[in-house]
């Protein structure tokens, strides 16, 4: 991860548990913000709503993107 960025927005954006670890390979600055306090100060910013949903989009798309390489080789298997 890069200066800047974040994990976990799906937690956030769905109250579900957050999945990611990370280890911090230089000092780094930490903000964790459960789901009830993003609610409380940040929902209601548009931007903000905007830039955690695109996060959780390009997080879900580099997903997908992942799992193509599975799904091909399952289909040429079966002959789909």
């Amino acid at each position: 991860m890069c200066a800047g960025g974040c994990c976990g927005q799906d937690g956030v954006l769905t109250d579900g548990e957050h999945r990611t670890d990370l280890v911090a390979v230089t000092d780094s600055t930490v903000l964790r913000l459960s789901a009830d306090m993003y609610a409380t100060h940040l929902a209601h910013l548009p931007e903000v709503e905007l830039d955690l949903l695109r996060s959780a989009v390009r997080h879900l798309a580099a997903m997908h993107r992942s799992c193509r390489p599975a799904r091909d080789a399952d289909r040429q298997e079966d002959g789909t």
